[in-house]
């Protein structure tokens, strides 16, 4: 276990922008109050309308109390990495002094923080009291003040807010100082040493299509001797499967038993009856199916409980401050100007911030970068409010005043229309075609509207433009004008009605609903991963056990740190390549929006080239337990869904395409990406107290009954802290809305082809003296656009140049390419002795060759996409998965023959073959 008595400047920043978030949160809540205060201040009595805005105003209370504490524990967690950096560059080397430092002074900063949490229950507590008192009209009031306990929690918490604010801004220098800014700066990072030299296979993406390809060629490379003398396999996608199915196969066969997944195996025969493996039969189609329809109900549930709070709490503001009037005859809406002015504000705000600071007070001295930016980050923010509250508090007026207004004629607007604001419920017919036209939305953006053929290109060319980009934006506006229009539906109703307003069951139904929800599920449970790994696992997974092939069992737990290392009989480590989504402009090219995410035995986590910050990785057994505590979130299975997570709102360099699709994608759970803790983030403190425990306890004798017992104490809130904060409705939000960062606490891991797509980079990086690159990508004929990204990226992120001559692999009109493999050369640069070493890239493309056999002609012949069938279908039947399999297999021997390589060991190979 890592020590983590330290923290990096990635870290440091990611604490900082926790803390800003939830500080921001409890001010809004707070502010979002005092109206409500004011109006249960002009009232003597609970009369009906003081005690609907004392309740508003409670329930907006509970809320700030728990942002408040939340942000207590995470200004503790700041200020202590605070504290390690300021004493670890104070006294570098005197360990006691800079123990006796840091024991005295977190001691007052956790003291603080503890003394605000407490301030937070008493807040809570009051709130209790104060709800009993409104309970009943005619009670007398003495405003939202309850004897001792409020003056008590008030000046708990602001003194305890004092002190952390002091100890915050006595570092504040200390950090700028201290911290390198990324934008100003690039430090290059020294990786610790790696094992180089020897032979990598790297499988590429590309589904079953490529998984069918991938398995004939490690036939092959197992037959020769390669794949058992290779150091590591690494997968990508499609690839990963056939990767992590020889990986688990093979690291328990003994060298005289029959290789594993070689014809006549009893577990490729199981392989054999599985390649349909996502929706095999009627029962898994049933199970698929209620997964999507899961998600897509807790998706709807979700926003439908934020847009009644929205609603309730804006219908409440436009009833108090007289912004809708109906009478008889019409709906009237008055802005005042006060109304307009708030609704403004944060515009306004944003325009005279940056005039002040970069137009007036520049004029007479020079403006801080650092100071810029910050207030950049602030103005983004502004604006990003300023459009809700213009939104909410303009926009929902007017569009209620539309919906009720006359025509010049005095006829009002059609039925139809008017009975978009009708506060009633919603007819079932509506829902129908609402979620047909999502769902046929959704069709259309996955299958294309119709096949067009060649003879008329314009007409391609418009169909492909409706699919690809009218067809994703339509859905994205019919899903946020249906979200909008049941908002105005229920604030005309808040605002004009006060038995909605006064509807407190409502509110209880809401928070049961959201608690249960939280309670049983999260985003990542919701979305499509845990079905789509174990359908993975039940059909790659096979363990040979005396002449059977038996599915390992997916409740097995498959921890990585033990799993994919190099099994009791010997073989390749497996490694999984997948992408962290990011787009933080310091750390990532402009357009990338990724950095590569690798699960192996040894270390998980960001990687990227030699300027991302250090701290990046962790060891897996380690960040196993921060994902779960029970081992669950980071399996060999986990892994491969990962890796394979190509449906995704965000997809890393593809992001730019999805774009148009991703709030389409979110709401309808087309979600296989998963959220992971940060591996810049030091473990929960729980998992480390528990792990230490653990580690700590003595033999089982009776002596030790009460050290068993302070474990699993231990280990149960460990274990109750690990399930509680797993990912909510918010990063839900961040998938559909937001810019995933690296310095949220957070991030979202998907499919390694949205990096690099042949796994040649995550070979490379480890420096080997050879590459196998099993290439079944589908990119169009003779472009080679993996191995292009894939070159041009080693060039870029890691100062490898790969050169690779593809001549031999294009073929014509009237001939077929001469060869399905080539050999390159991956040039390093020059290491701490000065050499220059360079690297064998032996390549081989799921392309077609002359002297194929009968079958593989005959089935190219019915199949004119053969060998790049579309990578959205993956239900193959036993022809197709022979035919790429046998296709693999075929030029893979070729490859091996030609190169002599099962019978070399560092001899340079022939290029000229």
């Amino acid at each position: 276990m890592e020590t983590h008595e330290h923290v990096d400047d990635v870290e440091l920043r990611m604490l900082r922008a926790s803390v800003r978030h939830v500080a921001l949160a409890a001010l809004v809540l707070l502010a979002l109050q005092i109206p409500m205060w004011s109006a249960v201040g002009r009232s003597s009595y609970a009369t009906g309308p003081a005690t609907t805005a004392g309740r508003l105003s409670l329930l907006l209370d509970t809320g700030f109390a728990i942002a408040l504490a939340m942000t207590a524990v995470r200004a503790c967690e700041y200020l202590r990495g605070c504290e390690l950096r300021y004493a670890r560059h104070t006294w570098p080397d005197d360990a006691t002094q800079r123990r006796a430092y840091l024991d005295g002074r977190y001691r007052r900063i956790r003291w603080a923080a503890t003394v605000l949490v407490v301030a937070a229950l008493l807040d809570v507590v009051e709130n209790v009291v104060l709800w009993q008192r409104l309970r009943q009209d005619g009670e007398p009031l003495t405003g939202l003040w309850v004897g001792w306990l409020s003056p008590v929690w008030l000046a708990l918490g602001l003194a305890a807010a004092v002190v952390l604010c002091a100890v915050w801004w006595q570092r504040a220098d200390e950090r700028r100082r201290r911290i390198a800014d990324p934008m100003d700066q690039v430090t290059r990072r020294t990786d610790e040493a790696m094992t180089t030299g020897g032979t990598i296979i790297a499988c590429s993406g590309g589904g079953i299509r490529s998984a069918s390809f991938c398995l004939g060629a490690l036939q092959s490379l197992m037959t020769a001797g390669v794949y058992r003398q290779a150091r590591a396999v690494v997968g990508v996608s499609g690839g990963g499967y056939m990767a992590a199915a020889f990986h688990w196969t093979g690291r328990t066969v003994e060298d005289h038993e029959q290789p594993p997944f070689e014809q006549g195996t009893t577990e490729l025969a199981l392989l054999r009856r599985h390649t349909r493996y996502l929706l095999p039969r009627g029962t898994e189609v049933f199970r698929g199916v209620m997964s999507v329809l899961y998600g897509v109900v807790i998706n709807v549930v979700f926003v439908l409980v934020a847009l009644r709070a929205i609603s309730w709490l804006l219908g409440w503001y436009l009833h108090e401050y007289d912004v809708v009037q109906v009478t008889d005859d019409a709906t009237a809406i008055r802005f005042s100007p006060w109304w307009i002015a708030a609704a403004l504000l944060c515009w306004g705000l944003a325009v005279g911030s940056f005039l002040l600071v970069e137009k007036v007070i520049d004029r007479f001295g020079q403006v801080d970068d650092r100071v810029r930016r910050e207030l950049r980050s602030g103005i983004g923010t502004l604006l990003a409010v300023g459009a809700a509250t213009t939104l909410l508090m303009l926009g929902v007026p007017l569009t209620v005043r539309w919906l009720t207004s006359r025509s010049a004629d005095g006829a009002r607007l059609p039925h139809t229309l008017r009975a978009l604001i009708d506060p009633g419920p919603v007819s079932s017919a509506t829902l129908l075609a609402l979620l047909t036209g999502l769902v046929a939305l959704a069709r259309t953006v996955a299958t294309g509207l119709s096949k067009v053929g060649d003879e008329d290109a314009r007409l391609a060319r418009l169909v492909a433009k409706l699919r690809l980009v009218v067809a994703p934006w339509l859905g994205t506006v019919l899903i946020l004008a249906a979200a909008y229009l049941v908002l105005v539906r229920w604030t005309f109703a808040y605002a004009t009605s006060a038995g909605w307003r006064s509807s407190w069951s409502v509110a209880l139904w809401c928070g049961v609903i959201v608690l249960g929800v939280r309670l049983v599920s999260d985003v990542n449970r919701t979305s499509l991963h845990h079905f789509y790994r174990e359908r993975l696992a039940t059909t790659f997974l096979v363990e040979r056990r005396r002449g059977r092939a038996v599915a390992e069992p997916y409740a097995k737990p498959l921890p990585v740190s033990e799993y994919a290392a190099v099994g009791p009989t010997g073989g390749p480590e497996l490694v999984m390549a997948a992408v962290a989504n990011v787009a933080d402009a310091e750390y990532v090219p402009a357009g990338r929006g990724c950095v590569p995410f690798v699960i192996a035995a040894d270390r998980t986590g960001v990687l990227g080239d030699p300027t991302l910050p250090a701290g990046g990785t962790r060891t897996t057994d380690e960040y196993e337990r921060s994902a779960d505590y029970d081992l669950r979130d980071l399996t060999l299975p986990a892994s491969m869904a990962i890796s394979g997570a190509a449906v995704s709102p965000l997809a890393g360099r593809a992001s730019a395409r999805t774009r148009p699709v991703r709030v389409l994608l979110t709401v309808l759970n087309a979600r296989l990406g998963v959220w992971l803790p940060n591996p810049y983030a030091r473990p929960p403190a729980l998992t480390a107290k528990a792990l230490k425990e653990r580690a700590a306890l003595a033999g089982p004798g009776e002596g030790d009954r009460r050290g068993r017992w302070r474990v699993r104490g231990w280990e149960l809130l460990a274990r109750t802290t690990s399930v509680a904060s797993k990912p909510g409705p918010y990063r839900l939000l961040r998938e559909a809305f937001g810019r995933p960062s690296l310095y949220d606490r957070r991030i979202y891991v998907t499919d390694g082809g949205h990096y690099d797509n042949l796994g040649l980079l995550e070979a490379l990086r480890r420096r080997p003296n050879r590459v196998v690159v099993i290439d079944a990508s589908n990119d169009k004929e003779n472009t080679f656009g993996a191995l292009a990204d894939a070159v041009a990226t080693a060039r870029m992120d890691l100062g490898i140049e790969v050169t690779v001559d593809t001549a031999r692999l294009r073929s014509t009109s009237d001939e077929r390419a001469a060869s399905a493999w080539t050999v390159g050369t991956a040039t390093y640069p020059p290491g701490a002795d000065g050499m220059v070493h360079a690297a064998d890239v032996i390549f081989v493309k799921a392309v077609l060759t002359d002297g194929l056999s009968t079958d593989l002609e005959h089935y190219a012949l019915d199949n004119p996409d053969f060998p790049r069938r579309s990578t959205g279908d993956q239900s193959y039947d036993e022809w197709d998965f022979e035919a790429y399999r046998q296709l693999g297999r075929t030029l893979a021997d070729d490859m091996v023959s030609g190169t002599r390589l099962g019978g070399l060991t560092a001899v340079p190979l022939d290029r000229t073959a």
